[in-house]
């Protein structure tokens, strides 16, 4: 009997201690689900010192209220008028009175004062998701107007151009207005947009047949800077009348990315990125004398089998030979490769990040819209996808594929006619699919639209290897090192290197940004062409107004860079 009395003593002696145990685990449960219910409406608590955060105290839509009321004061102290499509305008013609006084930006805004120069902004959107919301409210924080237009129709990717026609001819632009148009999963930073459309309204010509497409390519291949230098030896001794800016951007300019994502392509062309080396090594033929560009780079740098490559170039030659075009002599002067205007190919290096055509961004005088408009309906009529890489038989659905074809089939052309050293005033016919030379360009540079995927979050240091490596060295191995690289942990070496990790400051529209973002540092493609982009008023300097955010996993990647 004692021994039962001391073990039952003994167990009511534990039972206040369990019950302690027990209350301080449901306690700490309880503070942890607080904070991270505090971190998630934005309040900040536990997030990393050098994260600018926006401290509140209340309810979410206090903290709401108090966000938009935040962005706003920040546009005001950064001179943004009212998201007014007239402001952006008026913001536009002062940048183009500052900047372009003596040059062609002077005739755009005598133009511009006699009939107002109209600026609009759209995208296409038939639904209503958190990235809209996002892209509208960034939009309102840098006083951007943004049109939704397409709202409750079936969307296609192949038909979002007709819709943007439809919208420029509904709000009655002319020829000369300028359009930008976007996807709905872009950002603006309330950073450059006066500067950028300045500098489309100053730099390409007007109407079609002022076009030059030694100066819109030589503005693509070398930068503004070194470009012009280009440009001023190749006007250096001819008698036509030289435009007083020399260096043109193309009136269809598309955004570029790291990736190049083509999900349907002609039957008789390469597959993206292929069809890219092919442009590198038509246009290293056209600017150095000789190319670079082997099969053996190809399959080292894109992962493609040695069989492909070959065929490829041998019918890039035979295409070469059928046009009557011949290499340049040995004393070239651009063959050096000390030289600045030496021609470094983009597609198999990693001098420049971007590189690619992404359909996500684009920026188009109106004539350029309405005369694009009718060439990609008519090569989706008349054109059909290669069935080897896609078997649905339903046709076209991929724009990025057919902006891309059309992107490639002119640049080949103009290397193979000789335009990209032609001078002003060279008679020149339209290119493939009677689309005109020197018409569509890439942002190579991030000064228009910066597009996110594998330059905001690119890994470093550790090679997974691409599809041909994978499929000929090692499968498992290169498997195994890409789930260690997806892990993230502090102790890999190519854990992912966040551009957004320390940030100096925030932007209008509360869109917290790097250097990265708002002044580029230059690539290693910059420093051996002579440039340096070190000044903010430099012209190589990017300054992104959007920033564009494709692929999945998008809620994180909102949150990484909204947090």
């Amino acid at each position: 009997m004692e021994i039962a009395s001391e073990e039952v003593q003994s167990n009511t002696s534990r039972k206040p201690h369990a019950e302690q145990w027990r209350r301080l685990l449901f306690s700490c449960l309880a503070l942890f689900i607080l904070v991270m219910v505090y971190r998630l409406i934005g309040v900040g608590v536990g997030a990393p010192p050098d994260r600018p955060t926006v401290k509140a105290a209340g309810r979410p839509v206090k903290d709401a209220l108090k966000y938009l009321r935040l962005s706003a004061r920040n546009a005001s102290l950064n001179r943004r008028a009212p998201s007014s499509p007239t402001a952006l305008e008026m913001r536009v013609r002062e940048v183009l009175q500052r900047r372009w006084p003596h040059t062609a930006g002077a005739a755009a805004t005598t133009a511009a004062n006699a009939r107002p120069l109209r600026v609009r902004v759209a995208t296409v959107a038939n639904r209503v998701d958190f990235t809209v919301c996002a892209e509208q409210a960034s939009a309102f924080a840098s006083g951007v107007k943004v049109s939704v237009v397409g709202f409750g129709r079936p969307y296609s990717h192949v038909t979002r151009l007709q819709t943007y026609l439809e919208f420029a001819e509904k709000e009655g632009l002319a020829d000369d207005d300028v359009v930008m148009l976007v996807d709905s999963d872009t950002l603006w930073t309330g950073f450059g947009l006066e500067d950028a459309v300045a500098k489309f309204v100053a730099l390409p010509p007007p109407s079609q047949a002022s076009l030059w497409p030694a100066a819109v390519r030589a503005w693509e291949d070398y930068g503004e800077h070194t470009g012009e230098r280009f440009l001023r030896e190749l006007v250096r001794n001819t008698s036509h009348d030289v435009p007083t800016a020399l260096v043109q951007l193309p009136p269809v300019l598309f955004s570029a990315e790291r990736y190049c994502n083509w999900m349907q392509k002609l039957a008789q062309m390469p597959m993206c990125p292929l069809s890219f080396a092919l442009v590198d090594y038509i246009t290293d033929l056209a600017r150095n004398g000789y190319s670079g560009v082997t099969p053996e780079r190809m399959t080292r740098y894109l992962g493609i089998p040695p069989d492909d490559t070959h065929d490829a170039l041998e019918g890039v030659r035979r295409f070469l030979a059928s046009r009557g075009t011949r290499k340049r002599g040995k004393s070239s002067a651009h063959r050096d490769k000390a030289d600045p205007h030496y021609y470094t190919s983009n597609a198999l290096c990693e001098h420049n990040v971007v590189r690619y055509l992404n359909a996500g961004g684009v920026l188009m005088r109106v004539w350029a819209l309405r005369l694009y408009t009718v060439v990609f309906r008519d090569f989706l009529q008349t054109q059909n996808p290669s069935p080897m890489v896609d078997k649905s038989n339903r046709g076209w659905y991929c724009d990025q594929s057919v902006h891309g074809a059309l992107y490639v089939r002119v640049r080949m052309f103009e290397a193979a006619q000789g335009l990209l050293d032609a001078t002003p005033g060279t008679e020149m016919a339209d290119g493939p699919y009677r689309l005109p030379p020197r018409m569509t360009g890439l942002d190579r540079r991030s000064a228009f639209f910066l597009t996110a995927a594998g330059v905001l979050w690119r890994r470093h240091r550790i090679y997974v290897g691409t599809e041909y490596h994978q499929r000929y060295v090692g499968h498992l191995v290169f498997r195994l090192l890409w789930y260690l690289r997806r892990l993230r942990t502090w102790w890999i070496p190519g854990r992912s290197v966040s551009a957004i990790r320390r940030i100096p400051a925030a932007s209008a529209s509360g869109c917290a940004l790097t250097p990265l973002l708002l002044r580029r540092p230059p690539c290693r493609e910059d420093v051996v062409r002579g440039y340096h982009a070190l000044r903010d008023d430099d012209a190589d300097v990017a300054v992104p107004p959007v920033v564009h955010i494709p692929g999945d996993d998008k809620d994180e990647k909102y949150a990484e860079i909204l947090r």
